[in-house]
């Protein structure tokens, strides 16, 4: 079995045109699917003022698409903004018009990464973006978008051509840039599990409405700020790609999706909790032991139920491990202020989330993949479990990897 799925963080860079971006842990190959997470971070470890986010997936020229969001700190009147865009990879949009915008498109796979055309950068500061990128001969990759409709019903997903093992989905609560910030995302393993978090800040009111939920009955989830009204998408199999079961749908949403088919390769979703004390943290029950691990981190304290008290529960985060390297990008939006208050935050860290004043609210350092697991040692936790969810997959046998490596540089 051939499968690398290798991490990176990058800056921005400081003008437009071709920009390469590559790492060693590829082994040499080339890639065949990108998943781009966009920060407002500019410095490692060092928290920054206003939320910018965004996801970015390729599987090539035709196959790009992003989805972001953005929410202004300090002001009077919440400003936020949300952006899809199913021809660039990066269409990072700024509710405020000072700092500037970060679009790209994808332009080709090469050796050890991609190569991505800048038109845009940010006026003020480079960015620090992570990196995923998937590659080898026992993968399948097609990434595109879905229109999940005004009914409760299942929609059928085809394009990928073949059953997913894996869908990493991405969505804004509409179908096309609006205000009102909305961040949806979630892996699943089609048929067998779903997680997902989803993060929603009011556009346009002197008292800051945020409410979020994590999920484990959900790959897409959305809450609507007006109504209360929730939609959720369960994932199930598809001979062609994969099924989103929708129920409670009151608005129409498209997502954008990344679908993986591996063989000989294990993978699993799953939710843990978050720990409660410093020191090693062991989680468990993955079945195998993973080559990388994505963590989907939330300041929530209850599976399936919106939350929006305070400062409690206006963090969230993704995290990236593999044996080589860590990184974290987290954001925070307070609920119930008078000035808005937002954070954003990049470390080569598996863990680190901070509240929307700027306070560290978890932080942990990677410390092993073990067989049935791995292990996080954790120097700052929250007294209060939070629930968080994983997606893993599977590493080569260590004898096995060497072999491959020797056979290629042969």
């Amino acid at each position: 079995m051939s499968v690398v799925i290798a991490i990176e963080r990058f800056l921005t860079p400081v003008g437009t045109g071709n920009v390469d971006w590559t790492t060693t842990d590829l082994l040499g190959l080339t890639p065949k699917a990108v998943i781009i997470i966009a920060s407002n971070a500019e410095v490692n470890g060092t928290k920054i003022v206003d939320i910018a986010w965004g996801v970015g997936i390729a599987t090539g020229a035709a196959n790009e698409l992003c989805v972001s969001g953005s929410s202004e700190d300090g002001q009077t009147t919440t400003d936020t903004k949300r952006a899809i865009d199913t021809a660039r990879i990066l269409d990072i949009d700024r509710a405020d018009s000072f700092h500037g915008d970060v679009e790209a498109t994808f332009v080709q796979f090469i050796t050890d990464g991609v190569r991505l055309n800048f038109s845009d950068v940010a006026q003020f500061g480079r960015k620090l973006y992570q990196v995923i990128f998937f590659a080898g001969d026992d993968i399948e990759v097609h990434a595109g978008s879905a229109a999940l409709g005004l009914v409760d019903t299942t929609f059928n997903v085809t394009d990928p051509g073949f059953q997913a093992d894996l869908v990493f989905a991405a969505a804004v609560g509409g179908n096309s840039d609006s205000s009102n910030m909305h961040l949806q995302y979630g892996w699943a393993a089609p048929g067998v599990s779903d997680a997902g978090i989803n993060v929603s800040d009011r556009n346009g009111i002197p008292i800051s409405q945020v409410d979020a939920t994590v999920r484990n009955d959900g790959i897409i989830s959305s809450k609507d700020l007006f109504t209360s009204n929730h939609f959720i998408a369960t994932s199930s199999v598809n001979a062609n790609g994969f099924d989103l079961n929708v129920t409670n749908d009151d608005a129409s949403t498209t997502i954008i999706y990344l679908a993986v088919k591996f063989t000989g390769i294990s993978f699993k979703v799953g939710t843990f909790d978050s720990p409660t004390a410093s020191g090693d943290d062991v989680v468990t029950g993955v079945g195998f032991k993973p080559q990388f691990v994505f963590l989907g981190l939330s300041s929530n304290d209850t599976l399936n139920v919106g939350e929006s008290a305070g400062s409690d529960h206006g963090g969230f985060g993704m995290g990236l491990i593999t044996e080589s390297k860590e990184f974290c990008a987290s954001w925070a939006t307070e609920d119930d202020q008078d000035f808005s208050d937002t954070q954003s935050l990049s470390v080569d860290d598996a863990v680190g989330l901070c509240d929307g004043s700027g306070a560290t609210i978890h932080a942990g350092t990677f410390v092993s993949m073990n067989n049935d697991g791995f292990t996080i040692n954790y120097s700052t936790f929250d007294a209060t479990v939070r629930k968080w969810f994983y997606m893993a997959i599977e590493g080569e046998e260590e004898g096995f990897a060497v072999i491959r490596r020797r056979l290629e540089d042969y």
